[in-house]
């Protein structure tokens, strides 16, 4: 057991490098593994070109060059994913301590030593990279996005799930949220849910939950339907 890590076991499980394996098993992956990073609040992390990171304490804050905010990750999000097994390890952002935290790197080879030990990893760490493709896949397609409607259609083609009868429905966040996060202002955001839903898109089953239909939509840009 590596008791560095015993007091972040439940982290440890939660995050999606680990995602379903129990925590002894996680432990037993990481014996004599990773560094661990402690950062006091506004310092930069540094060293983690060719490193994956684990955010096992308190959060960091991602920004551009130019300094702009761009992301914030959570206790038990992973960052450093883009220069892990590519020749160009460095890093196009800048990562530092939103409040004191601690952090572990793991190194390429650590990594394929997990990968071979236990195929979950490899599964996890595949599922995570999906999804990030399917987030920027989503972030191209809403910053080309010319109109209200057309951005919430790429929202609502990356978030619908498809159920055992094969009607497409997409949960709903809070209409303040959502329209924050298509850039866009909530009147705006009731104006195109109203245009979609009198073009037979959507369909409003309650506050929380639309039930989607594509059937005249292209699996390109959004576009309305004629």
């Amino acid at each position: 057991m590596d008791n560095r890590l015993q007091a972040y076991r439940e982290v440890l499980c939660q995050s999606p490098l680990f995602s379903n394996i129990p925590g002894e098993e996680v432990l037993a992956l990481l014996q004599d593994k990773g560094s661990l990073n402690p950062l006091k609040r506004g310092q930069l992390v540094r060293g983690y070109g060719g490193k994956l990171g684990i955010i096992l304490k308190g959060s960091l804050q991602v920004t551009g060059g130019s300094g702009t905010p761009l992301n914030r990750l959570e206790t038990g999000s992973l960052f450093g994913v883009s220069t892990v097994f590519t020749p160009l390890k460095n890093h196009v952002t800048d990562i530092s301590a939103g409040e004191d935290s601690i952090c572990l790197l793991l190194d390429e080879g650590e990594l394929e030593e997990m990968f071979g030990a236990d195929q979950r990893v490899s599964h996890n760490y595949l599922s995570f990279l999906t999804g990030r493709i399917r987030f920027l896949n989503w972030k191209i397609d809403l910053f080309t996005a010319s109109t209200a409607e057309q951005k919430l259609l790429c929202w609502l083609r990356h978030q619908c799930c498809t159920g055992p009868d094969g009607e497409k429905s997409v949960s709903l966040p809070p209409m303040a949220t959502l329209a924050q996060q298509l850039g866009m202002g909530r009147a705006s955001l009731y104006r195109a849910a109203g245009s979609l839903e009198e073009a037979g898109v959507i369909k409003r089953t309650s506050r929380k939950q639309w039930i989607i239909h594509f059937p005249t939509l292209s699996e390109g840009k959004g576009e309305m339907p004629e």
